[in-house]
């Protein structure tokens, strides 16, 4: 490397014939000051990483002492999905699922929180296997199976226990209808129906039927097995 003071070779800058001892002897020194601010600046850089670290500990472990630990049953068929929100507002937030027929603790603050527990497909995204990640209680109109003030709430067991029943239109109707019929007729075939001479005529006109584009939540909501039939 060319030397730092004169840029020429075969010497730095310790040696460079273009500076008087005294010249050397400060720069040397300014350079010792130089590295040890460096290293000074370091360390407390290093330091404030560690009070930060001890600090963001801390906090969490006070948190965790306001924290209460409580537990959801669900004792439907369906799956439900958890919502958090903090008292006096109406959005809340979706963090976990509980499972048909199983159940999940978590964690609250029991005097900021509130809860709310929905059956999935009740807010699902029906061209998705997504649920609604935000929720306005107030100007959303979702069913919900559960809402409560967490600081009103006794005990530390929720239990859910009553059948989700999906609210349907006329339209929705005429869906589960066919969807099923088509099903159980896509059964029978399945199951060699064509193999009786009776059946085979009928049978074949089952191809002709065109069913309309229809997704994996219109299925489910016919009863009709789908994609979302084993996480509900």
């Amino acid at each position: 490397m060319p030397c730092s003071n004169c840029q020429g070779g075969g010497h730095n800058i310790k040696t460079c014939p273009n500076l008087s001892a005294e010249e050397r002897e400060r720069i040397t020194k300014e350079t010792k000051e130089k590295k040890k601010l460096a290293q000074e600046r370091r360390i407390q850089v290093q330091e404030r990483y560690q009070l930060a670290i001890e600090a963001e500990k801390k906090r969490k472990e006070e948190l965790e002492k306001e924290m209460t630990i409580y537990e959801v049953i669900n004792h439907t068929q369906h799956e439900l999905a958890l919502y958090w929100g903090l008292k006096g507002e109406s959005v809340f937030n979706h963090f976990t699922y509980v499972p048909n027929n199983g159940s999940k603790t978590f964690r609250c603050n029991k005097e900021k929180h509130k809860i709310c527990l929905f059956h999935t497909l009740e807010v699902m995204n029906e061209n998705t296997t997504d649920v609604v990640k935000f929720i306005n209680i107030i100007a959303d109109n979702y069913d919900h199976a559960f809402q409560q003030d967490m600081s009103d709430y006794d005990g530390t067991i929720i239990v859910i226990d009553k059948e989700y029943v999906p609210k349907k239109s006329e339209l929705d109707k005429w869906k589960e209808s066919s969807l099923k019929a088509n099903f159980l007729l896509e059964q029978i075939i399945k199951m060699g129906g064509k193999t009786y001479e009776n059946l085979e005529p009928m049978l074949d006109m089952v191809e002709d039927i065109k069913v309309p584009n229809h997704s994996d939540y219109d299925r489910e909501i016919a009863g009709v097995p789908s994609k979302l039939t084993n996480i509900t």
